[in-house]
């Protein structure tokens, strides 16, 4: 079985927090979002992905893609290859489709040129692990004049 992705989140940003003892860090995600909305179009907003991957072998080495299309199905962005997190010690007691890791992406100057459904895919090791639809509307409504 390939990778897979657990779930999908646009946010305005991630912050690594303390917990309340301070012994470790834990990571916040803000202000998560369905819709981009941009005061108008076109623009070039920021803003954060954060995804789960299971079935990931965290001993091996992997890749990861991150792209936009927009809604005329034009790639707009991608962050062309990004080598994933190599664990040389991994939990043996949990099966492998157990075995992975949360990724959070920091875009910024995004290029939405049009109002619409865009979608982000995430590409591992070649293959296409998920596509996810998100919509992007301006604040200021587009005049037809």
């Amino acid at each position: 079985m390939l990778p897979y992705i657990t779930g999908f989140i646009l946010s305005d940003e991630t912050r690594e927090i303390h917990n309340n003892n301070g012994a470790s860090k834990e990571m916040q995600i803000v202000n998560p979002r369905n819709i981009i909305r941009p005061p108008f179009l076109p623009a070039t907003p920021s803003f954060t992905v954060s995804t789960g991957i299971l079935n990931l072998a965290l001993d091996e080495k992997h890749t990861l893609m991150f792209k936009i299309i927009d809604p005329n199905e034009q790639e707009i962005f991608s962050t062309n290859k990004i080598e994933l997190p190599f664990h040389d010690s991994i939990d043996n007691q949990l099966p492998r489709e157990a075995h992975g890791l949360n990724i959070n992406l920091n875009l910024k100057d995004v290029p939405l040129r049009k109002s619409g459904k865009y979608t982000a895919q995430i590409t591992i090791d070649e293959n296409i692990a998920g596509n996810f639809g998100f919509y992007v509307y301006p604040m200021e409504q587009e005049s037809n004049e």
